[in-house]
């Protein structure tokens, strides 16, 4: 493929179509700030907007104006000079106390280690130190803000302006802080192909200037604990969370997902602290997987058995995912002394076994199909991309284009419900009118065989592309009737992202029939995914199992 060479500008073309985006999708949710920056930016010559998107897209707050060497910019001096004068750049005078230690990351070690101020410290040892260390021995020992006038003679050094309103204008357009400009890149060179959506059709990720600030809010507190854990005590850190967790509102819905994620992350970051208290005292304010897990290993770890048995029972009957449902069976007859194996266990120990040879050791998967092939059997190891390729390529246009308002930005690799309950539910009769496709076998081909040909490399949350899929695709919709088929579709359809995980290895078939088989050497064991589509298969009656392996010795 040739080289794609984007024009000198490129990123200037690309910011305003994401501004003109933002202003046409959800002018409401701009603040007086943000629409006084954009019309602001507007007004600036255009090489002036290009240098403060240069200095938007670098890394970090604060740049050496000297680096800069941009051939599509025309005197660089005299542009800064503007963007100085209008505050889209600020001098490094004006540097908050709290980012002042940001200033050095400029610098390289060497650098640092030439200021007069560090040679005057005559620190043992002080060459051997990392940067950040030394950046902090030049913070503990100089107030590092008196270093900025002579740094500021020696050479221009700025601060990037306007960084709340520029990060909030990002964040509204692609819903996440760590998504940026590159994507438009990405996608215009080639490298990665997204599914087209028409603009038009097209809504704003927020709902509400509330959602976006809370969810804001949420991702820097995440970004925060990330920090903090790494440089305050546990004890200290926990305090402050927990304040925080007490005082909080209920939340709207973008918000409340991040949050969920980092009550995870906090609630094992606190047991691995051996805080058990603190921990449970955490999980308790999310029920996400795998909070009651968590939970009630640790109320019966501290001697609340009866909590600890309740909330086992409350997961038996409304699990989240299979982890939860076999968690809860297991560690209840546990508790209670009526089992010691867990259900994957003994699933596992009533399979068949069979013997190859110990050369398959690091490729048993690939020991089985050989040993398949000498029954003059066909098969194919496929785990997860199988089914979720038939997903993907069966449902293509209702994943995409099933509800246009889960659709923001041209960027997306799947609707953003795609997580959430309201995927299944909004995209229903859709669903089982597409369904009907697979009582027809002939039709059923000829539409995959066309999708894999339209969309090959397009991104989508389900299929991997090989050159294989559609014949792995042919053998298993003829082989598999079309109601299991059906019911399977249904299955991942109801919750996505836990029921696109845990499929057999292997798909094996002859002209007599198939099966689908999962796998496990000596020292492998069976996982709750996988044992609960193994059950799932056998109640929609598709051929599953499990097969140990067994190994032979060397001849």
């Amino acid at each position: 493929m040739a080289e794609i060479e984007l024009p000198p500008k490129y990123y200037l073309t690309y910011y305003e179509e994401m501004l003109c985006f933002l202003e046409a999708k959800c002018p409401e949710l701009l603040s007086e700030g943000e629409q006084y920056f954009i019309q602001s930016f507007r007004n600036l010559p255009e090489d002036a907007r290009c240098l403060f998107l240069r200095m938007l897209n670098r890394r970090g707050r604060f740049f050496r104006i000297k680096k800069f060497s941009y051939p599509e910019i025309e005197n660089i001096p005299a542009k800064l000079e503007l963007l100085l004068s209008q505050s889209f750049a600020l001098p490094l005078e004006n540097t908050p106390p709290e980012l002042s230690m940001e200033v050095f990351e400029v610098f390289s070690k060497a650098e640092l280690l030439a200021f007069p101020e560090v040679k005057a410290l005559d620190t043992k040892g002080i060459k051997q130190l990392k940067k950040p260390d030394l950046v902090s021995l030049l913070a503990e020992k100089t107030d590092i803000t008196t270093l900025f006038p002579r740094l500021g003679k020696e050479e221009l050094m700025v601060m990037q302006g306007f960084e709340e309103e520029t990060e909030m204008l990002r964040f509204l357009y692609f819903g996440n802080l760590y998504t940026d400009m590159t994507r438009f890149v990405v996608r215009d060179i080639g490298h990665v192909k997204f599914e087209y959506f028409d603009e038009s059709q097209m809504s704003a990720y927020f709902g509400s200037r509330k959602e976006a600030e809370e969810k804001l809010a949420l991702t820097k507190l995440y970004q925060y604990f990330r920090e903090m854990r790494e440089e305050v005590e546990p004890e200290e850190l926990y305090a402050e969370l927990d304040a925080w967790l007490l005082n909080l509102q209920e939340l709207t819905e973008p918000a409340q997902r991040v949050l969920d994620r980092l009550v995870l992350k906090m609630g094992r970051f606190f047991e691995r602290q051996t805080m058990p208290q603190q921990a449970l005292r955490i999980y308790q304010t999310t029920d996400k997987p795998p909070s009651r897990e968590r939970q009630a290993r640790l109320l019966h770890a501290t001697g609340e058995t009866e909590a600890a048995l309740k909330l086992c029972q409350t997961m038996m009957q409304d699990a989240n995912n299979a982890d939860e449902r076999y968690f809860a069976i297991d560690f209840s007859n546990r508790i209670q002394k009526k089992k010691r194996l867990k259900s994957t266990t003994i699933f596992q120990k009533e399979a068949d076994k069979i013997s190859i040879p110990i050369s398959f050791q690091y490729q048993v998967e690939i020991g089985v199909l050989d040993y398949f092939y000498t029954q003059e059997k066909e098969g194919a190891w496929v785990e997860n991309i199988l089914w979720r390729g038939l997903f993907g390529m069966l449902f293509w246009d209702v994943i995409f284009k099933g509800d246009p308002e889960t659709i923001h930005n041209p960027f997306q690799r799947g609707p953003s419900d795609l997580r959430k309950p309201e995927f299944f539910a909004k995209r229903e009769s859709q669903l089982h009118k597409q369904l009907k496709i697979l009582d027809k076998p002939k039709r059923l081909k000829e539409y995959l065989d066309k999708t894999f040909e339209e969309k090959n490399g397009i991104m989508n949350p389900f299929v991997h592309w090989f050159d294989e899929l559609p014949t792995l695709l042919d053998t298993l919709t003829s082989k598999v009737p079309a109601d299991p088929l059906k019911k399977v579709m249904l299955e991942i359809a109801h919750n996505p992202s836990e029921h696109t995980k845990g499929f057999p290895d292997l798909f094996v078939w002859d002209a007599a029939g198939y099966e689908f088989i999962e796998v496990k050497s000596p020292t492998d064991s069976l996982s709750p995914q996988q044992l609960q589509w193994l059950e799932f298969f056998g109640e929609v009656g598709i051929n599953a199992k499990v097969l140990n392996v067994e190994w032979l010795p060397e001849e």
